[in-house]
């Protein structure tokens, strides 16, 4: 058996809000806690000198239900044994009722501390959000340009014989190319000026231009 506590003493805390609540509310009243050292969290009476006080046993596990709690209230508020001059409020009731109400704000203060820095991160959230969606955005932008590009393409394909479309694009300046080296050599041997020779030529140094352009290409 522990020692009785009088209510201008500390209580040991209990770990359900409300049964703290109601502790706290039997120790304003004037009530005394007696400590256990077994499964029991402890023993609360309205009088330690009276045989048939009131008297309510509490749990720390298991059977510590709100229900008992409010039970627990219920019989304070009910108590018979209080004598009809006392009150329930007195100078160590008020400063347990302070330590209570000091206790309640603390854990309110650091639930409000929670909730700004989730707040915090929920527009973090949202700013990432908004930029992934830019990102988005963007990438299907660019992927309709790369399906319009490659339907382009496609079109482009359909005016070239469908043979040539099918070599590498490599081989197919290479190619062009030895045709050109054939025209040139054609074009030597003709040793008379004409202005379909001059045409030839032009459109051979034309070609060439276009192969040598070709050639630097990213093929």
């Amino acid at each position: 058996m522990g020692t009785w506590r009088g209510p201008a003493d500390r209580w040991p805390e209990h770990s359900k809000q409300w049964f703290q609540d109601a502790l706290a509310e039997a120790r304003s009243a004037g009530w005394h806690f007696l400590d256990f050292s077994s499964h029991s969290f402890g023993l609360v009476a309205c009088r330690v000198d009276l045989e048939d006080r009131c008297e309510f046993p509490i749990f720390s596990t298991g059977r510590a239900g709100e229900d008992a709690a409010q039970t627990l209230q219920k019989m304070v508020r009910r108590c018979p044994h209080r004598a009809p001059e006392a009150k329930p409020f007195g100078a160590a009731a008020h400063l347990g009722r302070a330590e209570d109400s000091l206790k309640k704000g603390q854990r309110l203060a650091s639930a409000a501390e929670v909730c700004l820095a989730a707040q915090d991160a929920s527009n973090h959230a949202q700013e990432l959000l908004e930029q992934a969606m830019e990102v988005v955005e963007h990438a299907q932008r660019n992927f309709d340009e790369a399906l319009e590009e490659e339907r382009a393409a496609s079109e482009l394909l359909k005016t070239v014989d469908p043979d040539l479309a099918a070599m590498p694009t490599v081989a197919v300046v290479e190619g062009a190319a030895e045709h050109h080296r054939d025209a040139t050599r054609s074009l030597r041997r003709v040793t008379k000026e004409s202005p379909r020779k001059r045409a030839v030529g032009k459109a051979l140094g034309e070609l060439r231009a276009q192969i040598e352009a070709l050639q630097r290409a990213d093929l």
